[in-house]
């Protein structure tokens, strides 16, 4: 998955990769003319502030078995600004049945939106948020596997284990070609508190739910 599944659904999916572990992530080094920067206003709910980390808790049901339980970090390794893009490098490290997975994704917010580059080093970018959720109508989410659909649904207080916090965008969306639907719920100066993800992996339908249970910001 793409785009919004990255902010959700990549951390509960980590436990499908049957592949190699990959190596410890390190700071990146800014490219020439770039100017480090906070990755977003204090009041954006998808702020990604270098330095920022959050942890998260993971239950999840595969096919007719769970719940599983697994864990998530989310740690932001670096922000710059280029020109007119903001850009910031998150690290994912997920845990689950005794296997620990570690990823770089990197995040772009330009012209009002934000995105995901699609590969590291990047090449295309899927724009999958708008900056501002204020009264924002429903939008496409165009991906490789097809194009979804997103829509803020509420504004409403959400408990997780790291606390109450109020305030949260409830955004929902479907992409009915891949049979994924998923529900996050945004804090302002915090970002994703909550997701509610089910989705296909191959022929068996996955459940889960991500909450987030300690979040690191910098001072």
């Amino acid at each position: 998955m793409r785009a919004l599944v990255a902010a959700a659904a990549l951390l509960l999916a980590g436990c499908f990769d049957q592949g190699q572990e990959f190596q410890q992530l390190a700071p990146p080094s800014l490219p020439p003319g770039a100017v480090a920067v906070l990755a977003g206003p204090p009041d954006d709910v998808f702020p990604l502030q270098a330095g920022a980390r959050y942890d998260y808790a993971a239950k999840f049901g595969l096919g007719g078995n769970g719940p599983f339980t697994g864990a998530a970090a989310f740690s932001v390794v670096g922000a710059w600004r280029v020109g007119e893009r903001t850009i910031a490098r998150v690290g994912v490290q997920s845990t689950y049945f005794g296997r620990t997975r570690r990823d770089i994704y990197v995040f772009t917010r330009e012209a009002g939106w934000i995105g995901l580059f699609e590969k590291d080093p990047p090449d295309k970018v899927t724009l999958f948020m708008p900056t501002r959720l204020e009264g924002h109508g429903p939008w496409d989410v165009a991906t490789g596997e097809g194009t979804g659909r997103a829509e803020v649904e509420a504004t409403e207080a959400v408990t997780v284990p790291a606390g109450t916090f109020a305030g949260c965008k409830r955004i929902r969306y479907r992409n009915e070609g891949v049979q994924t639907t998923m529900t996050l719920w945004m804090a302002p100066r915090v970002g994703l508190v909550q997701a509610d993800v089910a989705m296909q992996i191959g022929p068996v339908p996955l459940n889960g739910r991500l909450q987030l249970a300690h979040v690191v910001r910098p001072h």
